[in-house]
This record gives structure tokens, sequence and C-alpha cells, in this order.
């Protein structure tokens, strides 16, 4: 019995090869999100392929995922915002909503404050969010 390959519907982006895509982040970072820029917040971008519409017509467009400290040992990553690649390489999108849709994302990206009002590292130096 033969059976089709299991579709993979993520891919985490290359800065260099998507080199465009994060100057768009960092640009967004540096000018509107300085608390992730003073804690050199590491984030990544991926696209997703599989989101569909929902029975409301609701689509997902982005999402941020805040890395457990698990996946902070496998990877060098605090968040990994992800994508709907359909939605944003599609040509009747703008920048602007490209740059609304990663301004949201950010939102999600908290800094934890300890009492003094200093971002909260964890024991191995990391920022906590």
């Amino acid at each position: 019995m033969s059976h089709a390959p299991k579709p993979v519907h993520y891919e985490l982006l290359d800065r260099d090869a998507h080199d465009a895509l994060y100057a768009r982040l960092d640009h967004l970072v540096t000018d509107f999100h300085p608390e992730l820029q003073r804690v050199d917040a590491r984030i990544a971008l991926a696209w997703h392929t599989g989101w569909r519409p929902d029975r409301d017509g609701k689509l997902i467009l982005g999402k941020c995922k805040r890395s457990t400290d698990l996946e902070r040992e496998l990877a060098p990553f605090d968040f990994i915002i992800v994508l709907l690649r359909d939605f944003w390489e599609d040509e009747n999108v703008t920048d602007a909503q490209r740059d609304a849709l990663l301004d949201h994302e950010l939102c999600h990206a908290d800094v934890a404050y300890d009492a003094d009002g200093e971002p909260r590292r964890d024991e191995r130096d990391r920022p906590v969010f």
C-alpha cells in the first residue's frame, strides 16, 4: 500500500535567504518595540502553508509563539513568528498590511520585569518573556 508523504506545513526562514523580510521585522522592533531590542530578543520567522478558513470564514494570518525553556535549549530563538505564506505573498496585500501583521504579532512578545522595573533574567542570563 503506497501512501503520500505527510505534508509539512512549517518552514523556518533563514535570515540570510529572507533578508528583506527580516529587515522589515528589525525595523518594526527598533521603531515600535524597544523593549525587545533592549533585551536582544531573538526572533525567528516561519511560513505556514496549511491554515484554512474556519466555518465562520476566519483565517489565521500569523501567530507569535514563545519558545519554551526546552525549545530555547534546542534552537537559539525566544520567539517564532509564524506567517501564512499565501497571505504574505499575495500581490494584493500591501506593505502596510504586512507591517501591521508583523507588528501585531510583535505585540504578543512581552518582556517580564522584576519589582525594580528591570527585565527579568533566567539562571542562564536569558531574558524572561
